[in-house]
């Protein structure tokens, strides 16, 4: 009888370890995809307004680009840490293709 009920809680408890895993990776890639999705819309915003005061071309931007006119504040440069200043922010597409370093 001990043995039965000890395999049952190691069973229970294994499976409990496993639900709550999943559900904290699911939630880690849920705050990171939302994240990047919030940086690059801060992203095509600045260069609508890099555009609109006629500072840049109508064209796919490097952040490089957008950094050398002063765009690009100190919390966003935090933000791109982990992602190249090669990454391409595509005008009038609005399409942000973020380059992992």
């Amino acid at each position: 009888m001990n043995k039965k009920r000890l395999c049952l809680i190691i069973t229970l408890t294994s499976i409990t370890l496993m639900i709550v895993l999943s559900v904290s990776f699911k939630i880690m890639d849920d705050a990171d995809s939302k994240s990047e999705k919030y940086l690059k819309k801060n992203l095509v915003s600045l260069v609508e307004k890099c555009i609109k005061e006629e500072n840049c071309e109508k064209k796919p931007i490097t952040l490089n680009e957008l950094n050398s006119k002063g765009y690009l504040n100190n919390e966003i440069l935090n933000e791109l840490k982990s992602y190249s200043l090669d990454t391409i922010v595509g005008y009038p597409t609005r399409d942000v293709i973020l380059i992992k370093k």
